[in-house]
Protein backbone atom coordinates (compact mmCIF):
# COMPACT_ATOMS: atom_id res chain seq x y z
CA UNK A 1 0.00 0.00 0.00
CA UNK A 2 1.56 3.59 -0.60
CA UNK A 3 -0.02 6.56 1.00
CA UNK A 4 1.18 9.78 1.22
CA UNK A 5 -0.04 12.81 2.79
CA UNK A 6 -0.58 16.27 1.81
CA UNK A 7 -0.27 19.19 3.91
CA UNK A 8 -0.50 22.99 4.22
CA UNK A 9 1.07 25.78 6.07
CA UNK A 10 -0.79 26.99 10.08
CA UNK A 11 -2.78 23.80 9.78
CA UNK A 12 -2.81 22.45 13.46
CA UNK A 13 -4.04 19.03 12.46
CA UNK A 14 -1.70 18.39 9.48
CA UNK A 15 1.25 19.58 12.53
CA UNK A 16 -0.05 17.00 14.79
CA UNK A 17 -0.67 13.86 11.95
CA UNK A 18 2.93 14.52 10.81
CA UNK A 19 4.06 14.50 14.51
CA UNK A 20 2.36 11.13 14.41
CA UNK A 21 3.90 9.80 11.46
CA UNK A 22 7.10 10.44 12.39
CA UNK A 23 7.03 9.35 16.09
CA UNK A 24 5.46 6.05 15.20
CA UNK A 25 7.72 5.48 11.81
CA UNK A 26 4.94 5.25 9.44
CA UNK A 27 5.43 3.72 5.69
CA UNK A 28 3.51 7.92 4.49
CA UNK A 29 5.37 9.98 2.18
CA UNK A 30 4.65 13.71 3.77
CA UNK A 31 4.48 16.31 1.04
CA UNK A 32 3.91 19.85 1.68
CA UNK A 33 1.41 20.98 -0.69
CA UNK A 34 2.13 23.68 -3.07
CA UNK A 35 -0.63 25.68 -5.31
CA UNK A 36 -0.46 23.10 -7.97
CA UNK A 37 -1.23 20.02 -5.84
CA UNK A 38 -4.21 22.10 -4.05
CA UNK A 39 -5.80 23.11 -7.01
CA UNK A 40 -5.93 19.34 -7.97
CA UNK A 41 -7.07 18.18 -4.65
CA UNK A 42 -9.98 20.83 -4.83
CA UNK A 43 -10.71 19.57 -8.81
CA UNK A 44 -11.25 16.25 -6.68
CA UNK A 45 -13.62 18.37 -3.81
CA UNK A 46 -11.27 17.84 -0.99
CA UNK A 47 -11.06 21.23 1.04
CA UNK A 48 -9.80 20.61 3.93
CA UNK A 49 -6.35 19.35 5.45
CA UNK A 50 -4.53 17.13 5.61
CA UNK A 51 -5.09 15.09 2.88
CA UNK A 52 -4.24 11.71 2.35
CA UNK A 53 -3.70 9.53 -0.89
CA UNK A 54 -4.12 5.72 -0.65
CA UNK A 55 -2.83 3.80 -3.81
CA UNK A 56 -3.78 6.48 -6.07
CA UNK A 57 -7.34 6.09 -5.79
CA UNK A 58 -8.81 6.80 -2.76
CA UNK A 59 -8.71 10.39 -0.81
CA UNK A 60 -9.59 10.99 2.73
CA UNK A 61 -9.79 14.69 4.68
CA UNK A 62 -9.56 15.98 7.48
CA UNK A 63 -10.52 14.62 10.33
CA UNK A 64 -11.16 11.28 8.44
CA UNK A 65 -7.24 11.30 7.11
CA UNK A 66 -6.78 11.06 11.49
CA UNK A 67 -9.38 8.44 11.96
CA UNK A 68 -7.74 6.31 8.95
CA UNK A 69 -4.41 6.62 10.34
CA UNK A 70 -5.71 6.15 14.29
CA UNK A 71 -7.04 2.88 13.20
CA UNK A 72 -4.55 1.47 10.76
CA UNK A 73 -1.45 2.46 12.62
CA UNK A 74 -0.47 -0.80 13.23
CA UNK A 75 -0.13 -2.22 9.27
CA UNK A 76 1.35 1.42 9.01
CA UNK A 77 4.42 0.76 10.87
CA UNK A 78 7.39 0.49 8.63
CA UNK A 79 8.68 -2.83 8.87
Amino acid sequence: MKIKMYTIENCIICMRVKQLIVSQNLQIEIIHANEFHIEVLRKKGLRTFPVLKIDEEKYLSGKAAGEYLAINIEELRKK
